[in-house]
C-alpha cells in the first residue's frame, strides 16, 4: 500500500480570505462580464476570475485552484488578463483563446464565455 498515492484537492478560494468589495477596493477596478450567466462584477485588486465568479453566483468548474487540472478552463471573449501559471493550457487551447479561471487576473475590462 506505500505505493499508492492519493491526492485531494480543496475546494474554494485558497488563502480563505472572503474577497476585498468594499468601494475602496473597487476604485477604477475593471469589470468582468459572465457571457452565459448574464452577469458582471467588479474585479477586486489580486482577484482571479474564478474568485470572483465564486462571489457573484457564476458556476465555473474547478478544482485544484493552482492552474495545473485544467478544470477551469473558459474562452475570453474579449480584454487581456495575465496568468502566473498556465500548465493546463495547450498550444491548442490558448489559440482557441481559453483561459485559466483560477489564475487569470483582469488586465482590463474582460468578457468570458461562463
Amino acid at each position: 500500500h506505500e505505493n499508492i498515492r492519493t491526492e485531494a484537492f480543496a475546494r474554494g478560494q485558497p488563502d480563505g480570505k472572503p474577497l476585498a468589495m468594499e468601494a475602496a477596493h473597487l476604485k477604477g477596478a475593471p469589470t468582468v462580464n459572465f457571457q452565459k450567466s448574464r452577469k458582471s462584477a467588479p474585479i477586486p485588486k489580486e482577484a482571479t476570475i474564478l474568485e470572483v465568479a465564486d462571489h457573484v453566483g457564476v458556476d465555473i468548474d474547478n478544482s485544484c485552484r493552482a492552474g495545473i487540472c485544467g478544470l477551469c478552463k473558459v474562452k475570453l471573449l474579449s480584454g487581456r488578463v495575465d496568468m502566473e501559471t498556465e500548465d493546463a493550457l495547450d498550444q491548442t487551447d490558448k489559440k482557441e483563446g481559453l483561459i485559466l479561471a483560477c489564475q487569470a487576473k483582469a488586465k482590463n475590462d474582460i468578457t468570458v464565455d461562463a
